[in-house]
């Protein structure tokens, strides 16, 4: 299920490198800056967010149950028939 969560992830990866490494703006237009910050951010983002879910996909956690002492005194009482 968490593979689910990787196509996304990888095609924001995909489209910001495709747009850096494409020329969309001329290096002396004003929005050059925002437009590289902009997918260097989301490609930092998807990079991050793709590590977490890869992640947490090997994290195995431990989950220790207590025992009830329901059983334990169950197993104690004297049962009188009638």
């Amino acid at each position: 299920m968490k593979l689910v969560l990787l196509i996304p992830t990888v095609v924001l990866m995909a489209i910001s490198g495709y747009n850096l490494s494409v020329e969309f703006t001329k290096t002396g237009e004003a929005n050059y800056l925002i437009f590289k910050a902009v997918h260097l951010t989301v490609l930092l983002i998807s990079v991050l967010c793709t590590a977490a879910i890869i992640r947490s996909m090997f994290k195995i956690k431990y989950v220790e149950v207590p025992e009830t002492n329901d059983n334990k005194n169950y197993n104690e009482l004297e049962l009188q028939h009638s």
